[in-house]
């Protein structure tokens, strides 16, 4: 059925959008902040090894 596979392909996702740092949606820092503090560490633990630290 070659029709077949041509409309699958037409259909078929050409992209990938993925949403970091609250580009498309709100700011994601508060949620990050309230879950460390929830954890009971430094609020800004995770932006401390994401972004100062090499290994992170």
């Amino acid at each position: 059925m070659p029709h077949a596979k041509a409309a699958a392909d037409r259909n078929a996702p050409r992209g990938l959008i993925l949403d970091f740092a609250g580009v498309l949606t709100v700011d994601p820092h508060p949620v990050h902040r309230t879950w460390c503090e929830a954890e009971g560490l430094h609020p800004e633990v995770r932006r401390t090894a994401l972004n100062d630290n090499p290994e992170g």
